[in-house]
């Protein structure tokens, strides 16, 4: 056995990525990287919003926000004009991904012993669910 008590092995909820947790990073983890993680956030806060948007006071307030932005544009006095004309420039294509294929591009797949967050080495035993607290049930 190794010096890990125990991994798990989940699937990134965002990218469906296999990931392979110690028992001393494993909090709950859902996600594969903590940029699958403020993706997720942003969509969830994104859906909040939206289910805001629809109330009527979500309603209200964005009449409200949109009144005081219309007052704000009328006290403008002067317009300044158009800046010089930029050129567009072409930018190469970054491609998000999970921490471990960042750190080991070419040899990601065959580290499959190690732990995807700490890159510690992990048990040979997986599971592939939450560590579970013993509880003491007490009869009354």
């Amino acid at each position: 056995m190794s010096d890990v008590d125990s991994t798990r092995l989940f699937q990134c909820t965002l990218c469906h990525c296999q990931t392979l947790i110690c028992s001393h990073c494993d909090h709950g983890n859902q996600y594969c990287s903590p940029d699958c993680s403020r993706k997720a956030r942003r969509k969830s806060l994104r859906r909040a919003n939206q289910k805001y948007s629809r109330t009527r006071k979500g309603r209200h307030n964005n009449a409200e926000r949109q009144r005081r932005f219309r007052q704000r544009k009328t006290e403008k006095v002067t317009d300044q004009g158009s800046g010089p004309t930029v050129v567009p420039v072409l930018l190469p294509l970054l491609v998000k991904t999970p921490v471990l294929n960042t750190l080991f591009p070419v040899i990601a797949r065959s580290l499959s012993r190690i732990c995807h967050f700490c890159l510690a080495r992990i048990s040979d035993f997986i599971r592939n669910d939450f560590l579970h607290r013993q509880t003491i049930h007490r009869r009354w």
